[in-house]
């Protein structure tokens, strides 16, 4: 992952406490990019963050299905003026009438504090998808009242304080560190301990030949044939 973490939060047809939690921070000018990473941060402390009351009477909100036909003729001939608001926002985002999130809306929120993005680092590196990870923290720490109360912004802000001040207790290595594994540092070769040479005993030297007494060597003495004697 690279040094800013852009997380798209699909809603869908089960989504719609999700979207009404975007709708009262866009309708309160409540960043969302801001109070997710503070769902991180309390999170990384195992602390609870009290994030607004969304109402509990949630309607159905069903996505568009197919785009309305203009009725528009072509170089201005005729009526060419196409409506100036539709029920619907089209085009890369899909949005209800008053830029609100609906089904089948995608809310992009971008995280860039690099003390928050290692614990979406992990998040990741356990095979964890990370914008249903969000959503489960929203949706821990979501409540539901008659009507809507947006999130106040002190106890968001001793969360950040608390969460930095941990932080800066810990040294942690850089994230490209982090990405990848450290390499193994090359062990120094041990010295071999000095083993005392054992003594060996001493070998007799051969004499040489000269030295040798040769021994006389008898003369052969030839055998007489015994039928000679008979002549």
């Amino acid at each position: 992952m690279g040094k800013r973490i852009n997380i798209g939060i699909y809603i869908g047809p089960n989504d719609l406490d999700i979207a009404a939690w975007l709708n009262m921070l866009q309708e309160n000018g409540l960043s969302r990019a801001t109070w997710v990473r503070g769902l991180l941060c309390a999170h990384s402390l195992g602390k609870p963050l009290s994030i607004g009351s969304i109402s509990n009477k949630l309607g159905t909100s069903a996505a568009p299905t197919h785009k309305p036909a203009v009725d528009t003729l072509m170089f201005g001939v005729g009526d060419s003026q196409s409506p100036k608001k539709d029920k619907y926002g089209y085009g890369w985002q899909i949005r209800g009438p008053n830029k609100e999130f609906i089904v089948g809306s995608v809310a992009n929120i971008s995280i860039s504090k690099n003390e928050v993005l290692f614990i979406l680092d992990e998040v990741w590196a356990n095979g964890h998808a990370v914008a249903t990870f969000v959503k489960s923290l929203i949706r821990q720490s979501l409540t539901y009242d008659e009507t809507a109360v947006p999130p106040s912004s002190d106890e968001l802000r001793a969360i950040f304080t608390e969460f930095n001040i941990a932080q800066a207790k810990v040294k942690l290595p850089d994230r490209e560190e982090r990405k990848h594994r450290k390499p193994l540092t090359e062990k120094k070769p041990q010295t071999p301990e000095k083993v005392e040479p054992v003594a060996k005993p001493p070998v007799s030297t051969p004499k040489s030949v000269g030295s040798i007494a040769e021994k006389p060597v008898p003369s052969a003495v030839p055998v007489k044939n015994p039928l000679l004697s008979l002549f």
